[in-house]
């Protein structure tokens, strides 16, 4: 039986989609929808939530590790197949940063059909479907389709239950939980690198994509915690009624005309489209996309050409390591921090949203201008504080402004739009590269697509005043 929650405060209901089923759906019910009993406890911000932070903070270091030491992974690949050229390469990160992005809102409505459990689950066993199904490949095209295309989607699939039942299990503490997660990328960025490290000394290409295999089946552990949120909100409401000595009869006594509304109104409910096309109608949420086409400028490319400009100014590679590991460590610590002042309400989380993408864009324009290591170092981790500004308030500002229960709308077309800009951004910031003949350049291209993208999103009150739409302007 396939049971579903609504709650919109001070109510709260529950209930079944089987209206026969008296002895089960009606007594919960009543007692919930109705408001009798003003002590009914809400599992928003209990302490199974903080076990599904802990999960998809898990997943995010498996899907981030794997992406961020995709490189170094292919360079395995390439050694196994050395006449591979550049471009035909580049299809197999092409494949899988696209895939991630543009099937998310997609994604975002199977996640709403399904579930996270299972959302999660399965797209931990498509990313070791891929690994397994590479290891007969005989080209590089073969390993595009595979360790690319396939595990991208499988990737997605594990990752994008985490930014919308977050927002289910919080409220109050909705961007400390939603840091904590987050964090989990920065952290895979510094832990994978080191494991591929590893396993491309001690095993061959095929032993390494069998191991990696085994490691990213952590996904379907981890996934298997995401315990739906209506499922536990009705876990926690039983709890409640056995703790209050409250039996069956007392319950069936309440009003039934009251209860077959409930179950009417939240049958209507659960016909709702997944998929709400009417947002993209909305101007105050076009303010997103508008934003997330100037600053994945940046998001995807900045470590790529950060490399390059250290190297061009002669830096060693241990700099430019050292470097990357101390962005990353830096950032999951930001995303932390960021995500815990903007449930204090000290400073308005938007406004740290728009700082942030102001700093970012700001410390590219000075990373250009330095010339040896330690001026590097002094102003590359305000980039890593900006963007983890980013991460941690994103999927929050969605859920607070639209609401929870339409985040797999705003972010699937959020994440989309994302997607397709990934594939113009990299030949764009490689033409200016050409054309200027210096590795600062694309930085201050990304360094001006961030300002402009905090810009835009500084116009958001403006857009709600002219267009009446009213919004919570957090």
């Amino acid at each position: 039986m396939d049971c579903k929650e609504t709650a919109s405060p001070p109510q709260r209901t529950s209930s079944c989609e089987d209206p026969n089923d008296e002895e089960s759906a009606m007594p919960m019910v009543a007692v919930t929808a109705t408001g009798e009993d003003p002590n009914l406890p809400s599992a928003k911000d209990g302490r199974y939530g903080w076990v599904v932070v802990a999960a998809t903070f898990v997943i995010n270091i498996m899907v981030a590790g794997y992406v961020k030491s995709f490189g170094l992974l292919s360079q395995s690949i390439l050694e196994r197949f050395p006449n591979t050229s550049a471009a035909t390469a580049g299809w197999m990160m092409g494949l899988m940063t696209g895939c991630r992005g543009i099937l998310a809102p997609m994604l975002g409505p199977l996640m709403v059909m399904v579930g996270p459990r299972l959302c999660s689950v399965c797209g931990g066993l498509l990313v070791a479907l891929g690994l397994l199904l590479a290891l007969p490949a005989t080209s590089v095209f073969h390993l595009a389709v595979t360790v690319g295309g396939l595990v991208g989607v499988g990737l997605a699939m594990s990752e994008t239950p985490g930014f919308i039942v977050i927002s289910q299990y919080f409220e109050k503490r909705r961007a400390t939980a939603n840091g904590l997660r987050s964090a989990g990328n920065p952290f895979g960025g510094v832990v994978f690198p080191f494991i591929v490290v590893f396993l491309s000394r001690e095993f061959s290409l095929w032993g390494i994509l069998m191991l990696l295999c085994g490691i990213m089946l952590q996904i379907c552990v981890m996934g298997m915690l995401l315990r739906p949120f209506y499922v536990h909100q009705r876990i926690v409401e039983r709890d409640y009624y056995r703790s209050s000595s409250l039996n069956a009869h007392e319950h069936q006594s309440r009003d039934s005309g009251q209860v077959k509304k409930i179950i009417e109104k939240n049958n209507s409910a659960s016909k709702k489209k997944p998929l709400e096309l009417s947002y993209l109608k909305n101007p105050v949420y076009l303010v997103y996309l508008v934003m997330i086409m100037c600053t994945c400028a940046g998001l995807s490319n900045v470590f790529y050409y950060l490399i390059l400009f250290s190297l061009s100014i002669g830096l060693s590679e241990t700099d430019v390591s050292f470097i990357v590991a101390f962005l990353s460590v830096l950032d999951m610590f930001a995303r932390m921090v960021i995500g815990r002042i903007g449930d204090t309400k000290i400073i308005k989380k938007r406004h740290m949203f728009i700082l942030g993408q102001i700093l970012a864009g700001v410390s590219l324009f000075l990373v250009s201008s330095t010339k040896s290591f330690w001026p590097l170092v002094s102003v590359v981790w305000i980039h890593s504080v900006g963007v983890a500004a980013f991460w941690a308030l994103i999927s929050t500002l969605l859920a607070d402004q639209f609401g929870e229960d339409s985040l797999a709308t705003t972010w699937g077309f959020f994440r989309m739009t994302q997607g397709v800009f990934s594939f113009v951004y990299p030949s764009l910031l490689g033409l200016v590269a050409d054309v200027v003949g210096w590795m600062g350049a694309p930085l201050i291209f990304m360094g001006s697509m961030y300002c402009m993208g905090g810009l835009v999103f500084a116009l958001q009150p403006l857009i709600v005043r002219v267009s009446g739409i009213k919004v919570n302007q957090t």
